[in-house]
């Protein structure tokens, strides 16, 4: 089974990091690069209104959900 929408992660320069909580925009590696992971930002996408996949950040799925369970419980649980 596949969600009709998928939840999606803007990706900011490092520059617009600043003034922004860092426990909700942290660095993740991308094509060499790193960038901001603009998690109040998160929006949800029709999966045929996004383009062609650019690569993935699979590897690095604990710094992209940590940030979303600080968002819903205002806290990380440092034991997963």
């Amino acid at each position: 089974m596949s969600l009709a929408r998928g939840l999606v992660h803007r990706l900011a320069s490092r520059s617009n990091r600043d003034g922004e909580d860092r426990n909700l925009t942290p660095l993740i590696e991308f094509d060499g690069e790193a960038y901001v992971l603009m998690t109040p930002q998160l929006a949800g996408v029709a999966r045929k209104d996004l383009g062609v996949l650019a690569g993935s950040v699979a590897e690095q799925r604990q710094s992209i959900v940590a940030p979303i369970d600080f968002l819903i419980a205002g806290f990380y649980d440092e034991t997963t």
